[in-house]
């Protein structure tokens, strides 16, 4: 089995992304670390611990609060996007699991440690977990086998501001660590799942007619994306978090991949949080960063999660 930890601002994207892990069955998820980002931090917390009662593995995965806020800086929540409790205002009961009382970046670094070259980390949300282990113990960065980031944005085509991914953009300061760090970095930018990670209002149809705990759990918890989708014209519900998750489990989706240097902007009125690749190979790479992603396999990938009874 391959230990993987799971770093997530949990909204509905990243709740259906760990429906994904949980379910994969040469995976076991040995830990989910919590960060600052979609929604408020506790209710990030409740979001996490119950998305594993719905897999049906309450009590079995330790869920760890970490850092509240970004290094520096402000950030804004997205309510808009998810919902006031990020799962689509469902107003879920309280799980009987509860958090762990050892933060999410004791927990890095012990994790970290304890499958030394063989742990995987997908992050589904801001970088500020890891970059704070990391600054703790620089060795996290050979210790861990692979990080796997949502993170950036390929052509400054952003999400939360002209040209910024939400992310990067949170925490850009904690992914620049990140990016310099000397780990083994797999990059999945916006624009990829923006083109080829989207699920059709055909495809959202067929998925509730599963009827399955799994389609069912969906379809609440994107009530409010859809409708922020339609209202602005576009053609799907895209899954960025969903695609970050799958490029690990089904390495196969991944069309072209590319290694490249990345780094961040950490100031700046209009830049800050925009990422820039080096695309002539000027400096040494930092990153393999995904370019193309096979949409057919994503969204087989999403279906075979919800089936979830």
């Amino acid at each position: 089995m391959r230990p993987l930890l799971i770093n997530t601002d949990t909204s509905a994207g990243d709740a259906i992304a760990l429906l994904l892990a949980l379910q994969a069955t040469d995976i076991e998820v040995v830990g989910i670390t919590i960060t600052c980002g979609n929604s408020g931090f506790d209710q990030q917390v409740e979001n996490a611990l119950y998305t594993l009662e719905v897999a049906g593995r309450g009590g079995q995965v330790p869920v760890f609060p970490g850092c509240r806020d970004p290094l520096l800086g402000r950030y804004r929540s997205v309510p808009e996007v998810w919902g006031a409790d990020g799962m689509g205002d469902s107003s879920f009961p309280r799980a009987r699991q509860r958090p762990e009382r050892r933060h999410a970046v004791d927990a890095i670094t012990d994790l970290a440690q304890r499958y030394a070259g063989e742990l995987e980390v997908v992050s589904l949300g801001p970088l500020t977990n890891l970059a704070v282990a990391l600054a703790r113990m620089p060795e996290v960065a050979r210790l861990v086998k692979t990080i796997y980031a949502m993170s950036g944005c390929l052509y400054g085509q952003g999400n939360i501001t002209l040209g910024a991914e939400y992310n990067a953009w949170v925490d850009p300061e904690a992914a620049r660590i990140v990016y310099h760090a000397g780990a083994n970095v797999v990059l999945v930018p916006w624009e990829v799942a923006a083109r080829e990670a989207f699920v059709t209002p055909e495809e959202e149809a067929e998925i509730a007619r599963l009827d399955t705990v799994g389609s069912r759990f969906y379809m609440q918890v994107t009530r409010v994306m859809r409708e922020y989708t339609r209202a602005r014209n576009r053609p799907g519900l895209v899954h960025a978090d969903v695609l970050a998750m799958l490029v690990p489990l089904v390495p196969a989706l991944v069309r072209e991949r590319r290694r490249l240097f990345v780094d961040i902007e950490v100031a700046g009125e209009l830049g800050r949080g925009v990422t820039f690749f080096d695309w002539v190979g000027t400096r040494p790479s930092n990153a393999e960063v995904v370019l193309a992603a096979e949409r057919r396999l994503v969204v087989d990938g999403l279906r075979r999660a919800l089936a979830l009874r």
